[in-house]
């Protein structure tokens, strides 16, 4: 199934994020697998937190299959930008997004060097595993059954 990874905002005492949750995104569901980063804040005396997560999409196929991380990755950074300019990072554990519909993890920096004027960083990482369909299935079912209501109860017709 197709992973994204998602930047979620939830404010106040009763707003919640877990795994298993249910979200709607540009008109497709997903389901919050893995919570990789989270931030606290107080907003107008409230709670808020912000989080990125792994979500995987509903129904749709696993991209991982036949794929495996290609190990060591270089990314490049010019090291001649303005000091202005947001300088980039990367640490174990980071959760990396790729366009295919896998999320990866860093799991070691092995190297960092220079090339001129651009700073090389080669790195390893995984595939964030994905969760079986049955799984998905099970939170899309309870995430449903947690919207019933009960209009009358206890009433013979």
């Amino acid at each position: 199934m197709t992973c994204r990874l998602l930047r979620l905002k939830r404010e106040g005492f009763n707003k919640s994020l877990t795994a298993g949750e249910v979200l709607s995104f540009e008109g497709k569901d997903y389901v919050v697998i893995l919570v990789g980063k989270l931030t606290l804040y107080a907003h107008r005396a409230l709670p808020m937190l912000v989080a990125t997560a792994v979500c995987q999409e509903v129904g749709s196929d696993n991209p991982q299959l036949g794929f495996e991380p290609d190990n060591p990755n270089r990314v490049r950074w010019k090291t001649s930008a303005p000091v202005t300019k947001k300088i980039p990072t990367m640490h174990i554990g980071q959760l990396i997004g790729l366009d295919n519909g896998i999320v990866g993890r860093i799991t070691a920096i092995d190297a960092v060097y220079y090339e001129f004027i651009t700073t090389v960083v080669e790195y390893e990482s995984k595939f964030v595993e994905e969760w079986l369909p049955e799984r998905i299935t099970k939170a899309v079912r309870a995430n449903r059954r947690s919207k019933f209501t009960v209009t009358q109860g206890g009433t013979r017709e």
